[in-house]
């Protein structure tokens, strides 16, 4: 099965008839394969392995995929042990370095023989993800002599490793000879794949191959079929194959998203082809990239956060009108980590659901509701400190004049921008604010930086109760500072 119009060439190795065209067809077929790009990580999936003496441990296998140089680093997986190249030879020369497609012996100093096996794989640093979960298209062989059942245990034979695998069809209960579909491979070790990598299924007793297929995606979690998401990364797979691994494992990921460190290793890419994905999937509808680029999310995950944040900031201003970006960050705190939270907050103010001012956020358009007898304070109050002009007025008194409403007023007009809070609980416009400013920085222009206390309070004509939480204000603003038993001007 398989070797159907395959041209049949008669050949003898005792005489030597037909092995030149042997040799001539099988150059063909090589000539006819498409070339493997040497731009991926490199990747040997490791075949033999052995000690020489006085070198240390060699690894042999055949390079699929990118390059490797004498002296560079590469990786073991999936023990993730490190060693720099010392030597490598092809077909018992030395080379400097081989591309995909050469077979080669590496010389891995710094690790002991017994620590790597058959069906490893030397890679470039970080770019594998070791996976007991591998999402698969399975094919039937029409040869099989059964079907393939939902709980199948068989043997994975995937680059140099074997390994039982049980499976878990993603529709229906069996798939017939012949038949192909999507399912999920639970193994009982680590295996390392990306994918478009292909593999065979065979049973052990008697040994016999059944199914092949090719690697969707190393999978991060058991997948359940019937459930939502699996579902929806299941179509996405069924519709596009590999091509759709970056959509796919999105989806899988939920609203926490995946970060470019976990994507690339998943789907074998390097810097600059995972830049392109990236790219292209944004533009096609399939990619949201928050944080600068560093959290990434499928576009359905990215409506959610911004329809969940929007709601939650709304519920949360209804009594006020800005919230701090501390408190909207301590809120998603137990899900997200302090710059998700902040590139959350960023993607909600750049959608245009919601505006900054400073560190604070509110909904897009929102003011604060009162009631006439708040209004009737508020504009009471705003009346009583515009005429105080750059003398402050306490909370206290506030509330004396006019009732304790007051005091749910007083941090709504600050919230608003109308008025400063300072000193714990004093107030002034923030039009006072500026005259004061302007008034210290004419004193020091005429008078010098240097002012005293008591100068201080002739200039804007309060007393000690209102000038030294005033002076205080002014230092955390870096207006002034203190200077013995003065401030010093700095504006």
């Amino acid at each position: 099965e398989g070797f159907e119009g395959l041209p049949v060439i008669v050949a003898s190795a005792m005489t030597g008839h037909g092995v030149n065209e042997v040799r001539e067809a099988l150059l063909g077929a090589v000539k006819a394969c498409p070339r493997r790009p040497v731009n991926r990580p490199f990747r040997l999936p490791v075949d033999r392995v052995f000690p020489i003496r006085g070198f240390g441990t060699v690894a042999t296998g055949t390079c699929s995929d990118g390059q490797v140089g004498v002296e560079e680093t590469v990786e073991l997986f999936p023990k993730r042990l490190a060693s720099k190249v010392r030597g490598i030879q092809v077909f018992q020369e030395a080379a400097e370095n081989i591309s995909a497609g050469q077979r080669a012996a590496l010389n891995l100093p710094g690790i002991h023989h017994s620590e790597i096996r058959r069906g490893d794989v030397a890679a470039s640093p970080g770019s594998l993800w070791p996976a007991y979960l591998l999402d698969v298209r399975l094919e039937v062989l029409v040869s099989s002599p059964m079907p393939i059942k939902e709980g199948l245990t068989a043997l994975l034979h995937i680059h140099t490793q074997e390994v039982e695998a049980h499976i878990h069809l993603a529709a229906g209960t069996r798939l017939e000879p012949g038949e192909s579909g999507l399912a999920q491979l639970r193994l009982n070790e680590l295996a390392c794949a990306w994918p478009k990598d292909r593999f065979i299924l065979r049973l052990p007793a008697p040994a016999r191959t059944v199914a092949g297929g090719e690697i969707l995606l190393p999978a991060k979690r058991k997948a359940r079929w019937n459930r939502q998401r699996d579902a929806a990364v299941a179509r996405v797979l069924e519709e596009r194959g590999p091509d759709g691994a970056l959509e796919a494992l999105l989806l899988e990921a939920g609203p926490l998203g995946a970060s470019p460190d976990e994507i690339a290793p998943r789907l074998g890419l390097g810097e600059n082809p995972l830049k392109e994905m990236a790219r292209n999937a944004e533009r096609g509808g399939s990619l949201a990239r928050w944080d600068g680029g560093g959290w990434w999310l499928h576009p359905l995950e990215a409506s959610a956060w911004l329809a969940r944040a929007e709601g939650w900031l709304a519920a949360r201003a209804s009594g006020a009108a800005w919230v701090s970006r501390p408190e909207f960050a301590a809120h998603w705190g137990r899900i997200l980590n302090q710059r998700q939270a902040e590139a959350l907050a960023h993607a909600l103010c750049a959608s245009g659901m919601a505006e900054e001012e400073h560190d604070r956020l509110r909904p897009k358009g929102h003011r604060v509701v009162m009631d006439a007898r708040e209004e009737t304070v508020w504009k009471a109050i705003l009346k009583e400190l515009g005429d105080a002009g750059m003398s402050p007025r306490a909370g206290a008194e506030m509330e004396r004049l006019h009732g304790p409403l007051s005091r749910k007023v007083l941090p709504l007009m600050c919230q608003e921008g109308h008025v400063v809070r300072f000193g714990g609980d004093f107030f002034i416009t923030r039009e006072a604010l500026a005259a004061i400013r302007e008034r210290l920085s004419a004193h020091a222009r005429e008078n010098g930086t240097f002012i005293s206390i008591p100068d201080f309070k002739t200039l804007f004509n309060i007393s000690r109760r209102y000038a030294m939480p005033l002076l205080e204000y002014l230092g955390d603003l870096k207006w002034a500072r203190r200077d013995g038993d003065g401030r010093r001007i700095l504006i």
